[in-house]
């Protein structure tokens, strides 16, 4: 596993999305030459091709797949989950209310 250095803390709802695709590529880049890793080197560790790595570095363009994989190697999926943890629970209430709510449908 690779050490990780805390990223600043960046308000990504300030962004547009590709602006935050940018953002990760950079840092993702960040990581992997914090490794000493060559781009090549990444590519054969994650399971994805060396066009998938140096597309993702130059426009921020892949798949959630690929990302994931990436992530996994550089050794920072974990820091994805936060992106899908369950909302906190304020009270008791808040926790009885979530608990007995149905699974519902989006809307258009």
């Amino acid at each position: 596993m690779i050490p990780v250095m805390p990223a600043p803390s960046i308000a990504l709802s300030l962004h547009t999305p590709t602006e935050v695709q940018a953002l990760w590529a950079t840092r993702l880049r960040e990581l992997r030459l914090r490794a000493g890793w060559r781009q090549l080197t990444l590519a054969e560790r994650a399971g994805v091709s060396l066009a998938t790595v140096r597309r993702f570095e130059k426009d921020g363009q892949t798949t959630l797949a690929n990302l994931l994989r990436l992530c996994h190697a550089l050794g920072v999926l974990d820091q994805c989950a936060a992106l899908f943890a369950a909302p906190a629970v304020s009270s008791m209430q808040d926790l009885r209310k979530a608990a007995a709510a149905p699974a519902r449908r989006g809307r258009r």
